[in-house]
């Protein structure tokens, strides 16, 4: 008979430990790539804004200069 898999809780994490991750987040200022819709894009951009991330925004699905033939030169 096996035992039923009971699922570990995650970490508690402190208001210190989560002002100390957003610090180093905003400090390291990450490029993040986003897939979006149009609908969400000005909702995701500001939230992306505001927590310090800058997101590149373009309609391509390659960077300017690949090619989408083989992207894996860019």
């Amino acid at each position: 008979m096996t035992t039923p898999h009971r699922p570990t809780q995650p970490p508690t994490l402190s208001a210190s430990d989560l002002a100390d991750s957003l610090t180093t987040y905003r400090e390291a200022g990450p490029l993040v790539q986003c897939l979006t819709n149009t609908v969400v894009t000005n909702w995701t951009a500001n939230v992306l804004l505001a927590s310090g991330a800058p997101p590149p925004w373009s309609t391509t699905l390659t960077r300017p200069g690949c090619s989408p033939v083989s992207p894996r030169r860019c």
